[in-house]
């Protein structure tokens, strides 16, 4: 990764291997979520020691391609990272201790599904 950060091949690695970590669960089972959405920008590092996207970077670097390359955004990478940004958020909100922030948190899956982009 500290080598070719920007290669999407690690990048979609790193962001399964914190999807896994999630499904984990335990105490921390909600920080875990937030690392697979957000990568590096859910921990707390400086951030010139952040390296990995996450989920969310990943569909919105496949997003911005999309006019450039359209028939990339069919992929199936696009869609496993969508998909996985939605399980995430998903799995993020059933972690919330309170029940508004869970609500908060599952609309926000659900506007991703509908494909209405949320940060």
């Amino acid at each position: 990764m500290k080598e070719k950060p920007q290669a999407s091949d690690a990048q979609f690695e790193a962001a399964r291997i914190y999807t896994d970590w999630g499904l984990t669960g335990g105490a921390t089972a909600a920080d875990k979520w937030l690392l697979a959405v957000l990568g590096d920008r859910g921990a707390k590092i400086p951030e010139k020691q952040r390296l990995i996207w996450g989920w969310q970077e990943l569909s919105n670097r496949i997003a911005r391609n999309y006019k450039v390359r359209p028939k990339e955004f069919q992929t199936a990478p696009s869609w496993r990272a969508r998909y996985n940004l939605v399980l995430g958020k998903y799995h993020y909100a059933l972690e919330q201790p309170k029940q508004d922030m869970k609500e908060k948190f599952l609309q926000q899956a659900r506007l991703e599904v509908l494909g209405v982009p949320v940060s």
